[in-house]
């Protein structure tokens, strides 16, 4: 790929450079093609190739972290060791920040077009 390129590149005058004719990349009928291939020129001068070609890793899930950090599943009852389901989050100061009837409603809401109004708690 680079030896083409820079084969390619050979033929683009310095800047400001009058040319009588256009012929090659400058010709019209081509021009569309000498710009893509000198926008992928640009493109692999200023990133790396190693960075576009290695797989991006999947972001861990809070579970995941915690595990990780503290070496104890967040969702499992410390007392029967069940796994927990999360039904809602209360703050002392906001009230409740999350329950999952509001989800089921929020759903039933969708499916039907009528406007979700969040109830207010404190």
């Amino acid at each position: 790929m680079y030896p083409f390129i820079y084969e390619m590149l050979q033929h683009i005058p310095p800047k400001h450079f009058r040319m009588v004719g256009r012929y090659g990349l400058y010709s019209r009928r081509s021009y569309q093609k000498a710009k893509d291939m000198l926008r992928l020129y640009a493109f692999m001068r200023t990133k790396q190739i190693s960075l576009l070609l290695e797989h991006k890793r999947k972001k861990k899930t809070y579970r995941q972290r915690m595990i990780e950090s503290f070496e104890k599943d967040p969702f499992q009852c410390p007392h029967c060791h069940q796994e927990m389901e999360l039904i809602g989050i209360w703050h002392a100061d906001y009230g409740w920040i999350y329950h999952y009837m509001e989800d089921i409603e929020k759903e039933r809401c969708r499916r039907y077009g009528i406007p979700f109004r969040r109830k207010k708690t404190g």
